[in-house]
C-alpha cells in the first residue's frame, strides 16, 4: 500500500490546500499528474507577482541610488563653457551618424541642463561642437514639445517676438532680444527620424525663443551679438562691472 504523500498549505481560502506529489519516474504516471493544479498554478501566480514586486522595489531603489551617483559624476564632469571661451564662436559640425555614443551625449547633455534648472542648452556650450540642442523637459512637458534636436533647422519665418534672454555662458547678463515670431523647425531625434513642427506665435510658447536661442549657439552666435545698442550699452556696463571694472 503506498503512502499518502501530501504537503497542507494555507492557500487564499479558508481551506487549506493539498499538493500530490508526483513520482515522475513511475511508469504508471500520466500526463494529468505531471501538469500543475489550478490550486497550483493560483500559488506559483502569487509567489511569482511577489517576487517580481520585490525585485522590482529593489530595481527602483538601486537605480535611484544609480542614477544620484551618475548625476553627481556628471555635474562634476560636464562644465560650461564661458565667453569669451573659443569655441562659443565656432560654427558646429552636423551630426552625420546618431551613434550610441551621440545617444548618451544627448541624455546627458539633457540630464544636465534639468540640474542647472535652465531652459536650454547647446552641445558648444559644454565643449561639443556639434549641432545637438535640447530644451528643458518642464517646457516640452507643458507645451508637448522635442527636448533633444539633432541637426535642427529654422525655415519659413516670419513676425517678431521679443523676450528677456540669459545664458549660462553669460551668467549674471539678461537683455530684451528680438527673434522671429513663428516658423518651422526640421531636426531629427535620437532615433534618427526626421520630424518637422510649425511654431506659430513665439509670444505665447517659450520653446520658439529658446531653440532659436540655443540654434544661434550652433553658429558661433550669442544673444548678445543681436540685441539692440541700447541692450548692448547695458550689457557691456554690466559686464564691465562683474569684471570690477569701472
Amino acid at each position: 500500500m503506498n503512502e499518502d504523500k501530501t504537503v497542507p498549505y494555507q492557500g487564499f481560502s479558508e481551506e487549506p490546500l493539498t499538493f500530490q506529489k508526483v513520482d515522475t519516474h513511475r511508469e504508471d504516471t500520466t500526463l494529468e499528474q505531471l501538469l500543475p493544479t489550478p490550486e497550483q498554478e493560483k500559488v506559483e501566480k502569487y509567489i511569482y507577482e511577489k517576487t517580481m514586486e520585490q525585485i522590482s522595489k529593489y530595481n527602483e531603489q538601486e537605480d535611484k541610488e544609480f542614477l544620484e551617483s551618475y548625476q553627481k559624476e556628471l555635474m562634476n564632469e560636464m562644465r560650461i563653457f564661458l565667453y569669451p571661451e573659443p569655441i562659443l564662436r565656432q560654427i558646429c559640425s552636423p551630426v552625420e551618424e546618431i551613434t550610441e555614443e551621440i545617444v548618451k551625449f544627448c541624455h546627458d547633455l539633457h540630464l544636465y541642463a534639468k540640474k542647472s534648472r535652465c531652459l536650454g542648452l547647446s552641445a558648444p556650450q559644454v565643449g561639443y561642437p556639434k549641432r545637438i540642442i535640447v530644451v528643458n523637459e518642464m517646457i516640452v512637458g507643458m507645451e508637448k514639445r522635442p527636448h533633444i534636436l539633432i541637426n535642427p533647422v529654422i525655415s519659413n519665418a516670419s513676425g517678431k517676438s521679443k523676450y528677456k534672454e540669459g545664458c549660462l555662458s553669460l551668467p549674471g547678463i539678461y537683455a530684451q532680444v528680438e527673434r522671429v515670431g513663428s516658423f518651422d523647425i526640421t531636426y531629427k531625434d535620437i532615433e534618427g527620424k526626421e520630424h518637422t513642427e510649425r511654431v506659430e506665435d513665439v509670444s505665447k510658447e517659450i520653446f520658439g525663443t529658446v531653440v532659436q536661442h540655443e540654434i544661434d549657439h550652433l553658429n558661433g552666435r550669442l544673444f548678445v551679438d543681436i540685441i539692440s545698442a541700447y541692450e548692448k550699452d547695458k550689457v557691456i556696463k554690466k559686464i564691465n562691472k562683474l569684471r570690477g571694472k569701472k
